[in-house]
């Protein structure tokens, strides 16, 4: 049978008819596509809660991160749902209302995907990084078929039952962008890419709807450069640990824990709001990742600690800090814009390439960090080069990417016409598409899946 974390329906229905086209084509299934099996509470889960609940790591963030259920690191899949929770940023007893809620239905999840991988072979999982994730865990080590769509990839698939995809079981690796020495880099057409999107932001599909400014009042900065390191914040609400656990259980902790440790050498420093924190397309998220970030501001703004409040372009900055400027980044796509551009990065190890390739200085806990945080410029690394072109041709050239004319999302706007991308999401968009036009779209989606294996 065939197992899906979403129902037929919306834009759901186009994603897993698509599939299904696919796996009859593959693997030669005629598959059921069936949610089969009720969640329910189990006794080893009643015990180990518990247990855990003597040794206080329930009720505790820091402590729940590190928890571990049937082989499966269920902290940091409970932690980024509740951090996704607007109403869990409100106030305390909403934050442990939903911690509560997330961790039991961490572990119904669990046990429900133990006992679904006795009677399926294929499962589609959406939102890896959320608590749907557990199921990608466990169908990764019951050696399942998983279809996903999850940045920085398009739609693709993983056989777990192939030898050679052993060594990527955990979901937060599966997401990452591989290292491959014998992959065919077109540098000029890389570099030409990474030119364009300097230049215009809004070639990135999410930053479309965004209003950028080219540049702002900046009589406040008295010299760029002066400027020691510039800081790019990212959502305090959505994907938080998305690509693995560094050590920092959301994105505001790690901009605090940055600012306060660079704060100690009395560095100058840029802190820039993330664009989207602007787009009132986003709603609740944007409003309240605006909130928090003022917050910061509020505290810690000073002479040497600058706040950028306005969505301005990144090469507005580039072009007039010193090279020597250190660029700082949890995870984003700004620090391949530096990269190219010459300058000097850090970022953690958990983002959306694997740490295989030699692109920033990585770390992958708070120790490791600081350390990166209290080094001089000169002891800083410059990218492998190879690796940085590797890593954007994949990005923003690849097959299915979401830059590609092949990528899913793309087909369907395409073929529906849509000018705006996220009008594709409209609620009522299946009920207005024609039986022709939702063939076509499925049977052209179906042909642009990606296998993806270790290499």
């Amino acid at each position: 049978m065939f197992f899906s974390t979403r129902e037929k329906k919306g834009i759901y229905n186009i994603i897993l008819s698509s599939i299904i086209i696919d796996i009859k084509k593959n693997f030669k299934i005629d598959i059921k596509n069936s949610t089969i099996i009720k969640k329910k509470l189990s006794i080893s889960f009643v015990v180990f809660t518990l247990k855990n609940l003597f040794l206080l790591n329930i009720l505790i963030p820091n402590k729940i991160v590190n928890l571990k259920y049937r082989n499966c690191h269920i902290g940091r899949h409970i932690l980024g749902s509740v951090y996704r929770d607007v109403s869990s940023h409100k106030n305390i007893f909403n934050l442990y209302f939903s911690l509560i809620k997330n961790y039991i239905n961490a572990g119904l999840i669990v046990d429900h995907a133990y006992k679904l991988s006795n009677k399926i072979k294929i499962a589609y999982i959406d939102h890896s990084g959320y608590l749907n994730g557990l199921y990608f865990r466990v169908f990764a080590i019951k050696k399942k078929i998983i279809y996903t769509n999850n940045y920085p990839r398009g739609l693709f698939f993983i056989n777990y039952s192939k030898k050679i995809n052993k060594k990527i079981n955990q979901n937060s690796s599966a997401l990452k962008l591989f290292k491959n020495n014998e992959v065919k880099i077109d540098y000029k057409k890389t570099a030409n890419f990474l030119k364009k999107i300097i230049k215009n932001p809004k070639i990135v599909p999410w930053m479309k709807s965004t209003k950028m400014k080219k540049k702002f009042d900046d009589k406040f900065i008295k010299d760029y450069k002066s400027i020691s390191h510039i800081i790019y914040a990212h959502s305090f609400t959505d994907g938080q640990m998305w690509f693995g656990y560094d050590g920092f259980i959301n994105l505001k902790d790690w901009l605090i824990f940055t600012i306060q440790e660079l704060k100690k050498t009395n560095n100058k420093i840029i802190v820039k709001a993330h664009p989207n924190f602007f787009n009132k397309n986003l709603g609740e998220y944007a409003a309240l990742d605006k909130k928090i970030f003022y917050r910061i501001k509020k505290k810690y703004e000073s002479d040497n600690i600058i706040f950028i409040t306005e969505p301005i372009e990144n090469n507005y900055l580039l072009n007039k800090i010193s090279k020597e400027t250190i660029l700082i980044s949890h995870h984003g796509t700004a620090l391949l814009e530096g990269l190219y551009s010459g300058f000097k990065c850090i970022s953690s190890e958990s983002t959306f390439w694997s740490s295989k390739f030699k692109v920033t200085n990585l770390w992958n806990s708070q120790k490791e960090y600081k350390k990166l945080l209290n080094r001089r410029f000169i002891d800083l690394k410059l990218p492998n080069k190879k690796d940085l072109y590797e890593v954007c041709y994949k990005l923003f050239l690849g097959p299915t990417s979401e830059y590609s004319e092949k990528y899913w999302y793309k087909i369907i706007k395409d073929q529906l016409k849509k000018k705006r991308w996220y009008s594709v999401m409209n609620s009522k968009m299946e009920k207005k598409i024609d039986k022709k036009d939702f063939n076509l779209i499925c049977k052209k989606i179906s042909k642009n899946i990606e296998e993806i294996q270790n290499n």
